[in-house]
């Protein structure tokens, strides 16, 4: 997964720059199914922690920033 990310967030037009995190949990992704697109409403917050593999322990809300706490799989600590 972090190698995806890493290929995934090179560029201008990369999901982690410009106004996605602007309001991150009702972001609007076009998902593929067969021929069809269709408009799927995702937490960016969620699935950008899933994409670090980060292991949650503690999320916070300070001045209407979503803080994250948890440990990679490492066993670095991380604060998102």
């Amino acid at each position: 997964m972090s190698y995806m990310m890493d290929i995934e967030s090179e560029g201008s037009a990369s999901l982690l720059m410009g106004d996605a995190f602007v309001n991150p949990f009702n972001y609007q992704l076009k998902i593929a199914n067969g021929t069809e697109t269709e408009i799927r409403t995702v937490d960016l917050v969620e699935t950008f922690n899933y994409l670090l593999g980060l292991k949650v322990k503690h999320i916070d809300v300070i001045q209407n920033f979503k803080v994250v706490i948890g440990d990679l799989r490492t066993g670095e600590r991380v604060l998102v």
